[in-house]
């Protein structure tokens, strides 16, 4: 565990995974919990026995293999990181997740952790993602290897979300949400409690889902509606 400027005590070493600010010069701490801490074998980052992915590099706890590393989105580009960094086969029209604060949502996670130095963003509105290939990864971007196609850093910075939170996905029917063992869970359509990890949840077109501290990701087919 580190401590970040706050004082809080957090399982990443970039960023305090409790408030969000950045740790300069972290000092590491025992943990408070009884249940000591492991770390991971490829990066070394701590995290806790219930984890399923590090948080730092993505290694997979229960097989041991680290997540495939596409190349970084190109500079030139401004939302390159937030499109199809990994374009996959597709057997239909791109598909649409439109990204948007939510206040409500933002509330109902202060009333948990009222001592939280998170602060809700300003003036910043709705964005939607066209997603080219049948899976799309929910996360924050990190040098270690992971670029999700939803990514939430940059000009979409939720510092609640992990680095690899969930997993968006088209079906036959409609599509689906898959948790990726993020700390903070994922909520569908309004539900109060987090999804079990690792399990397909069926989402409708025009469906959403809940991450980090404020967003909430609408995931509808491109027949829907148009791209920004």
């Amino acid at each position: 565990m580190t401590t970040c400027p706050a004082g809080h005590q957090s399982g990443t070493d970039d960023y305090c995974d409790v408030c969000g600010l950045a740790i300069a010069a972290a000092t590491t701490t025992p943990a408070a919990s009884a249940t000591p801490s492991l770390a991971c074998a490829n990066c070394g980052t701590a995290h806790e026995p219930a984890d399923v992915f590090c948080e730092v590099c993505g290694l997979d706890f229960t097989t041991g293999q680290l997540p495939a590393a596409p190349p970084p989105p190109s500079p030139a580009s401004p939302s390159a990181s937030a499109a199809t960094a990994t374009p996959q086969a597709s057997s239909g029209a791109p598909w649409i997740v439109t990204i948007e604060v939510d206040k409500a949502f933002f509330d109902t996670n202060a009333t948990e952790t009222p001592d939280s130095a998170i602060a809700l963003p300003a003036d910043r509105g709705p964005r939607d993602i066209s997603v080219q290939g049948d899976e799309a990864l929910v996360g924050r971007r990190s040098n270690s290897g992971v670029y999700p196609e939803i990514d939430l850093t940059g000009a979409t910075d939720d510092p609640g979300v992990s680095r690899r939170h969930a997993r968006l996905r088209r079906t036959a029917s409609a599509f689906e949400v898959v948790d990726e063992g993020s700390t903070n869970g994922t909520r569908v359509n309004g539900a109060a409690d987090a999804i079990p990890p690792s399990q397909p949840v069926p989402l409708a077109d025009g469906g959403y889902v809940h991450v980090g501290a404020w967003t909430r990701l609408t995931v509808r087919s491109a027949a829907a509606g148009t791209t920004a």
